[in-house]
């Protein structure tokens, strides 16, 4: 059963078992008295996480964690995952799902081509990143040259310029003759998506 593996988990530690197997199972909903083998993926999954973090480890790797879960056991993991966070807990984990990593992390590697591209996301929450698409291909190099006292990304007819108040670009803009299909002010997700876009180019 769920109760007796964490039983053996906790053997080898100092803990009171009891009630940090209760502690741990309560806020993920699973009967501490059911059988490990008959529950289902999303269950098993909360089971190996429980068992992670049981012993409040300094460093914890975790590979898909939200993986097979609801939108609710999801939100489970998440909120595990902070609370460790706040302990002081370093951890490592691998997911496709960029909502999680806004959740919750600092820094991230995006793999590509067997070079890892790292992001700081503390850093992108201190500053303002705007997309701007043009109606044409051709313009895009001049508009990378207005821009280049900042960082910018340039991929077909859009320009992504990074750490810009907008009142600087707007006034950029505004002295310049281009048509303008949209500007997009991005969040954390949106530049990671325009970081991978632009890898992929």
């Amino acid at each position: 059963t769920v109760e007796e593996y964490l039983k053996f988990v906790l053997s080898a530690t100092n803990k009171s078992v009891q009630k940090t197997i209760d502690a741990h199972i309560e806020p993920f909903g699973i009967n501490k008295k059911a059988v490990i083998k008959n529950l289902s993926r999303g269950n098993k999954q909360k089971v190996g996480l429980i068992v992670a973090t049981i012993t409040k480890p300094t460093v914890l790797l975790l590979d898909e964690p939200t993986s097979a879960l609801d939108p609710v056991g999801r939100k489970d993991v998440i909120n595990m995952i902070k609370d460790l966070k706040k302990l002081g807990t370093t951890i490592i984990f691998s997911t496709h799902i960029l909502s999680d990593i806004e959740l919750v992390c600092d820094k991230i590697g995006l793999l590509h081509n067997g070079v890892i591209q790292e992001f700081d996301l503390r850093e992108a929450s201190n500053n303002e990143s705007y997309e701007i698409a043009f109606n044409s291909n051709d313009i895009v190099a001049d508009i990378t040259d207005i821009f280049s006292g900042f960082n910018c990304d340039a991929y077909n007819n859009t320009i992504v310029v990074h750490d810009i108040k907008q009142e600087k670009l707007l006034s950029i803009l505004s002295e310049q003759q281009h048509s303008i299909m949209y500007i997009r002010r991005l969040s954390s997700i949106n530049r990671i998506n325009t970081v991978m876009e632009v890898l992929e180019q």
